[in-house]
């Protein structure tokens, strides 16, 4: 049964050209015009569509005037970041017409030298979503944002401002701290470019520097305590996001910041993730992910402090009251780990009864499954095959809700083959122990095990995927 396009309502039609835009750029709609009579006039009548600005270096001066005149007084979402800054150059009109409707902005991806023409009064009733960059090269001194700021004081008795999503890419703290209210739900902040060597060790704190060009070094320093008031002033955050932030140091111990609506915490790139988690509950906590990158591995390879590295820390606090995530349903852990963390990554699983999706790739799983057997369990693999994988103060099943497993590391298929049995398609445990079906485990397969081992565990789960994504290995 095929549908027809006459029957679709108009409103649909027009959200729908809207995510084409918002994927394609405004070079999506003149096509639409051509297909009949009554998407010409969908797309005619809806301002809205129009209001989808993109400037970029291959956008002529003519067309941005004709589509921002086109949006006549609709909502305007704004794409104007860092890398098209320079192509602002030389249209002062184009730039005095986005000014002037900066009332009608509600969401914009822009870089300082743009907003920082606006007023922050003319903006905060409306503007829901902002992704500020820094400055086009060499100029990030020039563009403060105390004249954006200036009338702040008169408005801090109105209503709260109506921005929800806020991210900060490599912007002083200055263009940080104001924007920040309980209004925030989602928050990112992107403190260095990762592909620029760091070279500044500095007393403490989170030291960024971020080097444009040859003749201009701009830096952001953003300290471990600005960091955390920064988390004190969205405390209604729900989706939180750490990206490249570098700190040596933790502070003295203070009130913890309590996150207590956040539901996803994504660190990549983070340098040492355990004090700052330290520093946090999130008790309502859905989904985390730690990842490391590259860069971040050499320079905690030169860091003065490698105790820090330690992850072990945060499993231990975040094991026990205010702290305990206990609705966790999604974690991903790359690179990331220390041999001596997986034994408390293990004991910390333990008490994680809602997990449903686990991802780990640090070939530190591989190192700690190969220890000597101890008191502590430091295998993972043992520990999920076993009925009392929990450990003696929890017992029971590890993550007993777990329905998919990627782990990449030093393993072989059959470290695998008894999770398949214990816990894939027809465990005799399930019935009894309330364990949930394994639906999907992935891995290195075609290098760490014989075609043999391969079959029985695919005998075992209703998705096997090798990790490599080469070899073909995938059965449903």
């Amino acid at each position: 049964m095929t549908l027809d396009h006459t029957q679709i309502p108009d409103e649909i039609l027009s959200t729908v050209f809207e995510i084409g835009i918002l994927t394609w750029d405004i070079r999506f709609l003149p096509p639409l015009c051509l297909v009949c009579k009554r998407w010409n006039v969908v797309v005619v009548d809806s301002p809205r569509l129009w209001g989808i600005i993109t400037i970029n270096r291959g956008r002529s001066l003519a067309s941005l005037e004709g589509q921002i005149t086109k949006a006549k007084a609709s909502p305007l979402t704004v794409f104007a970041a860092e890398n098209s800054s320079n192509s602002l150059n030389n249209r002062s009109r184009v730039l005095k017409l986005l000014v002037d409707l900066c009332g009608n902005w509600v969401s914009a991806d822009v870089s300082t030298d743009l907003l920082y023409r606006c007023r922050w009064s003319d903006m905060r009733g409306t503007l829901e979503k902002l992704t500020l960059s820094s400055a086009r090269r060499g100029a990030l001194g020039s563009y403060t944002p105390d004249d954006f700021f200036s009338d702040i004081d008169r408005t801090l008795h109105r209503d709260p401002p109506r921005l929800r999503s806020f991210t900060a890419k490599r912007i002083p703290k200055e263009w940080i701290q104001p924007f920040l209210s309980p209004s925030i739900t989602h928050f990112g902040l992107i403190l260095t470019d990762p592909s620029k060597p760091f070279n500044h060790w500095g007393p403490y704190g989170i030291y960024s520097v971020w080097q444009p060009d040859s003749t201009a070094n701009s830096k952001l320093v953003i300290t471990f305590s600005e960091m955390l008031d920064f988390l004190r002033r969205v405390p209604q955050v729900v989706h939180l996001t750490l990206q490249h932030t570098r700190h040596f140091e933790t502070v003295e111990k203070s009130k913890v910041v309590s996150l207590n609506n956040l539901a996803v915490l994504d660190l990549e790139g983070v340098l040492h993730p355990a004090p700052f988690l330290c520093e946090i509950s999130a008790p309502s906590l859905k989904a985390l992910s730690i990842r490391s990158t590259p860069m971040t591995d050499i320079i905690r390879a030169r860091s003065p402090r490698p105790e820090l590295a330690l992850l072990s820390p945060f499993f231990s606090q975040w094991s026990h009251g205010i702290f305990l995530p206990a609705q966790l349903h999604t974690l991903e852990l790359v690179d990331c780990l220390q041999v001596s963390d997986v034994a408390y990554l293990i004991r910390w699983l333990a008490r994680l009864p809602s997990l449903v999706r686990l991802t780990l790739r640090d070939d530190a799983i591989g190192l700690a499954a190969d220890l000597p057997p101890s008191e502590e369990e430091s295998n993972i693999f043992r520990a999920l095959a076993s009925p009392e994988g929990a450990g003696p103060v929890v017992k029971g099943w590890l993550c007993p809700a777990l329905a998919q497993l990627r782990i990449t590391t030093d393993l072989q298929v059959t470290d695998l083959i008894p999770i398949g049995r214990a816990r894939g398609r027809v465990p005799s445990s399930h019935s009894q122990n309330s364990l949930r079906w394994l639906c999907l485990m992935e891995a290195f397969l075609c290098t760490s095990g014989s075609s043999e081992d391969i079959q029985v565990l695919e005998r075992l789960v209703d998705v096997l995927e090798c990790g490599c994504l080469g070899c073909g290995i995938l059965a449903i």
